[in-house]
């Protein structure tokens, strides 16, 4: 039998909504899978932020003491370092003074130079009045310059043993500091840097996190709808097939836009992820970090004791050396001053030489000038006895005994005489013509100090 028009139009209707119904189950499907797919990322993302704030509160709940830990480290550091500083001067100390204490050995080596030329200049034995085969080296207090070459080079040898036992002690003191330095570099720095960067990790996280959360909202209301929709056109003529197809247009596309939604979702739990491998790195050498500070602490507690012993012995060894080392300058200096004084006695002995040939060619001039005055004198003594006893023969016979009695005087003879009658100066063997002229000179000085009856002046 056939349907009525009516009839046909609400069996034609019922298809439709039929045939909606199958859309809207799929387009839930659709949300159902977006929600679902949401919803694990949004666990996974929970999952991993609080993974990373358990990190971060473990960092937090150390961070108080690791500063602390890290001050005190850093402030032993300093010490340590300006105590490097220290140790390094002294060391350098060291090295100075023990290349000055080197000059011993050219000291004595200049000592023994000196010594070889005075052995091999002969003295002249007119200066001794000894035989030949002296030289100056006799003239040098060779045994008191043996006992303080001696001293020094012994002085000298304690030196060496003190700053080889204080170069030891420095240096092992030294490396301890160092090796306690490098142990305990303090992280208050990288420590402070960590907890700011991954308390910007956890906001990222969170903001991440938030952004899900919105997008998960969105998607559930949009799941909501649909499946609402698809319960009202499962109802018996409750929709017609025209708002049904006009409400499922719109939800359609909102549901395409789901997928980018889930997307970013998923970008973002790559973010949280990998924010959260970082601060596991980051808790894992944060850790590591205040282990380090922990047991560069309890090396210092220990180190402390042992350092301060071995400052006492620096201290000891350095008074030792600083004692030894007054003596040794004060025995190279009477050494330097022994060789300058021999080199000044060697040239000293040259122009003593030279002084004496002066001295004997000067005497050689001034006798010359006396021969030619004394015998000058002598012409004009002479003269006068002549002129007088002429005045006697032809004159004076005639005149009284009283008239001018001091007309009967004697001529009066001048002698010249030097103020040393008798020289003492040297007769040189290696110069004939100084002996020559001085013989002569010193006899006649001799001889004129014995003619001074008739003397009334000396010029």
């Amino acid at each position: 039998m056939a349907l009525s028009p009516s009839k046909m139009e609400a069996s034609f209707s019922r298809l439709a909504v039929n045939d909606n119904i199958e859309q809207w189950k799929e387009l839930l499907a659709r949300n159902e899978q977006a929600l679902l797919t949401l919803d694990d990322y949004m666990k996974a993302a929970k999952e991993a932020a609080d993974r990373t704030k358990y990190h971060v509160q473990r960092m937090e709940r150390a961070n108080s003491e690791l500063q602390l830990i890290s001050a005190e480290l850093k402030k032993q550091q300093q010490v340590m370092t300006r105590l490097l500083a220290q140790l390094k001067s002294r060391h350098i100390h060291l090295e100075t003074v023990m290349q000055s204490c080197h000059e011993e050995e050219a000291v004595r080596e200049r000592l023994r130079t000196i010594f070889a030329r005075l052995k091999g200049k002969a003295v002249d034995p007119k200066l001794t009045n000894e035989e030949e085969g002296r030289c100056l080296y006799d003239f040098v207090d060779s045994d008191a310059v043996e006992s303080l070459m001696r001293q020094a080079a012994e002085a000298t040898e304690i030196l060496k043993m003190i700053y080889r036992k204080f170069k030891d002690t420095l240096s092992v003191a030294e490396r301890d500091v160092q090796s306690y330095m490098s142990s305990s570099t303090t992280t208050e720095f990288r420590v402070q840097y960590w907890l700011e960067s991954v308390h910007e990790k956890v906001r990222q996280q969170d903001s991440e996190l938030q952004a899900m959360s919105t997008s998960l909202f969105e998607v559930a209301s949009q799941h909501d709808r649909v499946k609402h929709t698809l319960k009202q056109l499962q109802g018996v003529d409750r929709m017609s097939s025209s708002l049904a197809n006009a409400d499922y247009q719109t939800e359609e596309k909102k549901t395409d836009d789901v997928l980018p939604k889930v997307s970013l979702a998923y970008q973002s739990v790559q973010r949280i992820m990998a924010i959260k491998d970082e601060v596991d790195g980051l808790s894992i050498k944060y850790q590591d970090a205040y282990q380090s500070s922990v047991q560069s602490f309890q090396h210092l507690e220990r180190f402390g004791p042992d350092l301060q012993v071995r400052m006492t012995d620096i201290e000891e060894l350095q008074y030792g050396f600083d004692e030894n080392e007054t003596q040794v300058r004060r025995l190279l200096e009477e050494l330097r001053n022994l060789a300058a004084w021999y080199e000044y006695f060697e040239t000293a002995y040259a122009h003593l030489i030279q002084e004496i040939r002066r001295r004997l060619e000067a005497h050689k001039t001034q006798q010359q000038l006396v021969n030619e005055l004394q015998q000058r004198l002598d012409d004009l003594f002479e003269e006068d006895c002549k002129l007088r006893d002429a005045f006697h023969s032809e004159h004076g016979r005639y005149l009284p005994a009283t008239l001018c009695p001091a007309i009967q005087e004697p001529a009066t003879r001048f002698t010249i005489l030097p103020e040393q009658i008798v020289s003492e100066l040297p007769l040189l063997s290696t110069s004939s013509e100084e002996d020559g002229v001085l013989s002569p000179l010193l006899s006649s000085l001799n001889n004129s100090a014995l003619q001074t009856e008739d003397a009334a002046a000396v010029l």
